[in-house]
């Protein structure tokens, strides 16, 4: 009962000791401290690969070759990453040395992500660690597909030019057997 008595009067007393010194008219005046906003570098990243899908070749271009600048002087997974992005925009094989730039972009990714399995399995080097590197996780695995399925449309092409060249040799065998 007495401990009751005592835990209500405890905030009573409390209150009573707060004083103001503010009579009416007297202005109170408070300070708002304003921090800048960062945005995350995953927010950063997602909106610089929106940007780099608007880019026509010559923007690509010099972007590219100011990122790649960028990520000599410090490579960083958000530069890593963001070069990746451009690389992976890149849809066409480049004309100069006529392939894409998958391998530079598998290499360029590999220290960042952990390759299970090259045909299946792709992880986070430290599985669950950073946005960044899911990010980089994803770019790697869309690449990774991105290759197969180019590999399997050469192959496929050089099936169906080898099924034309045999079939043309067979009509030319037909013709001379049909002459002779």
């Amino acid at each position: 009962m007495r401990l009751n008595l005592k835990l209500l009067l405890l905030p009573l007393c409390l209150i009573s000791s707060c004083t103001t010194d503010l009579k009416r008219g007297d202005t109170i005046v408070t300070h708002l401290i304003v921090r800048p906003y960062s945005q995350p570098d995953i927010d950063q990243l997602l909106e610089y690969a929106m940007h780099a899908r608007k880019l026509d070749g010559r923007e690509i271009s010099n972007e590219r070759e100011q990122v790649r600048k960028n990520f000599q002087v410090e490579q960083s997974e958000f530069n890593r990453v963001k070069l990746a992005i451009l690389l992976a925009s890149t849809t066409a094989p480049s004309p100069a040395t006529g392939t894409s730039d998958d391998n530079e972009l598998g290499a360029l990714l590999a220290p960042i992500v952990r390759v299970v399995n090259t045909q299946t399995a792709v992880v986070p080097a430290n599985a669950g660690t950073s946005e960044i590197r899911t990010l980089a996780t994803l770019i790697y695995a869309l690449a990774l597909d991105r290759k197969k399925v180019r590999d399997y449309s050469r192959d496929v092409q050089l099936r169906a030019h080898a099924l034309r060249r045999d079939d043309s040799k067979e009509v030319e065998t037909r013709a001379l057997r049909a002459r002779g």
